[in-house]
């Protein structure tokens, strides 16, 4: 069981500025270059981070970056921008025509979007981080929580 982070599990709504059209602005960094990169950005006018993650990590990477930024007063969002392994990303949906189940060096893709939900969006949003949906209406967060 993933526990839960009970202060940070809560609607994490960016906040512009009155009359703004401003969107929050995150920064990516490779695995092994998150710490050296975003350490020195925390406190900073940056609004979160985006990472890229190994699925077993997702829950502790992401409670990492909420804590440390929350400590200096300036809380960032933190959601993934990088799911699945390099080589073989987000798979389609499992009853796509066209999914063979290899990418297209031929690899075999031993995963599904189930296992994405599960490992990666789950993990993330139970640790108080935050996604995206493509259109944010109330019916699309419920078919999506449904499927976790």
């Amino acid at each position: 069981m993933i526990p839960v982070n009970p202060v940070l599990v809560r609607p994490l709504q960016f906040q512009p500025p009155p009359h703004s059209d401003r969107h929050p602005v995150v920064v990516h960094s490779f695995i092994p270059s998150q710490d050296r990169v975003y350490t020195p950005l925390l406190g900073s006018e940056l609004d979160g981070a985006s990472l890229q993650t190994i699925w077993f990590d997702v829950h502790r990477r992401t409670l990492k970056w909420l804590r440390d930024s929350a400590a200096t007063g300036r809380p960032w969002i933190v959601c993934h921008d990088e799911i699945g392994p390099a080589w073989g990303g987000l798979p389609p949906d499992d009853v796509y025509e066209g999914c063979k189940g290899i990418t297209r060096d031929g690899r075999p893709v031993n995963y599904i979007q189930h296992d994405i939900r599960q490992h990666v969006i789950w993990r993330n949003l139970r640790a108080g981080g935050m996604i995206q949906l493509p259109a944010p209406s109330p019916d699309d967060w419920l078919s999506v929580i449904r499927k976790i």
